[in-house]
């Protein structure tokens, strides 16, 4: 199956050539649906679609589309359908055709020109139209082994009430007519497809912010950690040029209150929650880190720091480096006046 004129990804790359004479008055054939009345009731069935659709928003809502497409397909026993939403781009403006379903399928993702087309004139005229063998009029809808019969358009609107797409089915079956019925089926879908597909669109939005947010998050711990360490090895290598011993302390004082704030900042990157820490998982971190410092700067045999904390108490990220500067001088402090013992075994409480 191939189309007569071939489609690309972002333009069709059409020769307009209708038949001769056709007009798009020759195609149209809406005034017959209300000629046209079902036999049966769709009731029970159009509520369970509905029902079905609200619960494929609540658990995928990115999967609306395609279920939206094929419960039309369904209710409609119509053979082809899909959605086509408007795109403005800097050519021209284009309907980009998502959840294909049926002989167009292969054909999900291309478009067609926003002023020569069936969606179009929904959008322009904020309606339903049934058109009879289309592709007389648009080329590019014609395939190979399976013309159109007829085809269903109904108006996708968006948040602001304007249409921003439409919602289309089509039978193959020359003995098949769409009805009033389907008419207002298709409607009624496209009414609750209008309201997943601005939630799905917000959705997405939503994880695009979070990915750019995730992605400025790492660069600036990366960027932060950089910097902290670089400082940090900077007042190190003061410290070991440093003359006297008073200098010498005052440079490790801030190296170590350097490491304070830099576990500080790696916890919150790590939790990702910016309103609080967990307190005692951040003293322990710390508490190694000094530990594993201290055995190199004092004569001590052995480091021991012990940390007593609840496990939910949590504090901002404020007091939590008010109160990291204060263990960081207590355990330093407490190694420092240790020195010469064999053992040194501080507890945290």
């Amino acid at each position: 199956m191939q189309f007569l004129f071939v489609l690309n990804q972002e333009y069709p790359a059409v020769a307009y050539a209708r038949q001769a004479e056709v007009t798009l008055d020759d195609i149209l054939i809406s005034d017959q649906l209300a000629l046209r009345r079902s036999s049966g009731s769709r009731l029970k069935s159009e509520i369970s679609a509905l029902h079905e659709l609200a619960q494929e928003l609540v658990r995928t809502p990115k999967a609306i589309m395609d279920r939206l497409v094929e419960l039309s397909l369904t209710l409609c026993d119509a053979e082809s359908g899909g959605i086509s939403l408007y795109e403005a781009s800097d050519g021209e403006p284009v309907f980009r055709w998502h959840a294909l379903k049926g002989q167009f399928a292969p054909f999900t993702g291309r478009t067609i020109p926003r002023h020569f087309s069936p969606c179009g004139v929904v959008v322009d005229q904020q309606k339903p139209i049934l058109v009879k063998q289309p592709e007389r009029y648009y080329p590019y809808l014609a395939l190979e082994d399976a013309p159109i019969s007829e085809g269903l358009w109904a108006p996708l609107v968006g948040l602001e009430g304007a249409a921003v797409g439409t919602l289309w089915i089509m039978t193959h079956d020359p003995d098949h007519h769409f009805t009033q019925d389907d008419c207002d089926t298709l409607l009624r879908l496209a009414a609750f497809g209008s309201v997943g597909l601005a939630l799905n669109q917000v959705s997405i939005e939503k994880d695009d912010l979070l990915a750019r947010q995730d992605l400025m998050m790492r660069e600036i711990n990366h960027r932060v950690s950089n910097s902290l360490q670089l400082a940090n090895s900077m007042l190190r290598l003061q410290e070991r040029r440093a003359a006297g011993d008073e200098a010498k302390q005052e440079l490790r004082t801030a190296a170590d209150r350097l490491v304070s704030i830099g576990l500080i900042h790696n916890r919150l990157y790590k939790a990702g929650d910016m309103s609080a820490i967990k307190i005692g998982p951040y003293l322990e971190d710390l508490c190694v880190d000094l530990t594993g410092s201290g055995n190199g700067r004092f004569s001590l045999a052995a480091l021991e720091v012990k940390v007593t904390a609840p496990e939910t108490l949590a504090l901002p990220p404020d007091m939590v480096t008010k109160l990291g500067l204060i263990v960081n001088e207590l355990v330093t402090n407490s190694f420092k006046y240790a020195t010469g013992s064999s053992h040194c075994q501080i507890g945290i409480a």
